[in-house]
């Protein structure tokens, strides 16, 4: 973590393998139901809940609607790597047998899913107006 100009920066991993599911565990969701096609079904908390849980519930919206803009090609299987690794914890071979890539293809692949995750992710808390004290950056 570091703070450039009053913004708190996260690297996109550690979002992902500390942050997430404390956040989860505050908006009163799991990380199975951040997975694209559950993004329906995410809805918003009435103003009766403190304004902390209805901030990790925004945050947890945008977590899932960045995943669910990332591409899902054959060539750039995004969105398959991040739900795999970070919402599903699957192993890192197991999602490299899935998606059909050698080991350091696979790496590769994932640090491009979580660039254009980064991308995504940073854009929608702008525009949802939930944070602009938090970046994430790869």
């Amino acid at each position: 973590m570091n703070k450039k100009d009053d913004v708190l920066q996260i690297d996109t991993r550690i979002f992902f393998n500390r942050h997430l599911d404390r956040l989860t565990a505050i908006s009163g969701r799991q990380r199975q139901d951040l997975i694209p096609d559950n993004l329906c079904k995410l809805m918003p908390l009435d103003k009766k809940f403190s304004p902390k849980i209805r901030c990790a519930e925004r945050l947890t919206y945008c977590v899932a609607k960045a995943i669910s803009k990332c591409q899902d090609k054959p060539k750039k299987p995004f969105r398959t790597i991040l739900i795999c690794a970070y919402l599903q914890e699957i192993p890192d071979y197991e999602i490299r047998k899935r998606v059909g890539y050698s080991h350091s293809r696979y790496s590769e692949l994932k640090r491009m899913a979580l660039e254009e995750f980064t991308k995504y992710f940073n854009y929608l808390i702008k525009e949802k107006g939930v944070s602009s004290s938090v970046e994430l950056i790869n």
